[in-house]
């Protein structure tokens, strides 16, 4: 394989990492089970899948359809999730935007650990810190998980009520603005 063909296949990982990456962004401010931008993406990748499936055996030079299949199925599940995601956001009408109660279902935390270096190599584990999070529940019934600061998450009290500033989107995915 020339070094051409090399530093394409790791420029279009690099760009389908970053993208996948956006889409991931994007589906944390849309209230939105994961299973419909991951059916979306799916169905679009299965049905370009036989007309760019000589273009991936061509790019990794190898005849058999597996590889090139299982490199389009997942670089076109992600593009694909990235546009009906981002198409929802982009095309919303911004003044329609509205302030929304919605009940808190519960807040947690969860505890990670830093990495410490001790040598050339050699990774510990590190001191522990922690990432905040909220449920809440919209009046359609829908649940979504949010993170938070510590000091948001000290102000939150049980049952408690909080205000989010939603944004219908244009596939009818509502889009928080901001938290």
């Amino acid at each position: 394989m020339s070094k051409l063909r090399i530093t394409l296949i790791l420029v279009i990982g690099l760009l389908v990492m970053l993208i996948d990456g956006a889409a991931l962004a994007i589906y944390g401010r849309t209230v939105v089970e994961w299973s419909l931008p991951l059916a979306v993406g799916l169905f679009v990748a299965a049905l370009t899948l036989r007309p760019m499936l000589g273009l991936w055996k061509r790019l990794f030079d190898d005849p058999s359809p597996w590889l090139a299949g299982t490199a389009h199925i997942v670089a076109m599940t992600g593009v694909a999730a990235f546009l009906f995601l981002g198409a929802n956001i982009m095309l919303a009408d911004a003044g329609e935007a509205h302030e929304e109660r919605v009940e808190l279902v519960g807040r947690d935390r969860e505890q990670h650990y830093h990495q410490r270096r001790v040598g050339r190599g050699r990774y510990v584990r590190g001191n522990p810190y922690y990432e905040y999070y909220m449920t809440v529940r919209l009046p359609d019934g829908r649940e979504k998980r949010l993170r938070i600061t510590l000091a948001h998450y000290n102000r939150l009290a049980r049952r408690d009520s909080v205000t989010l500033t939603l944004l219908p989107g244009a596939l009818g995915m509502p889009v928080m603005v901001d938290r």
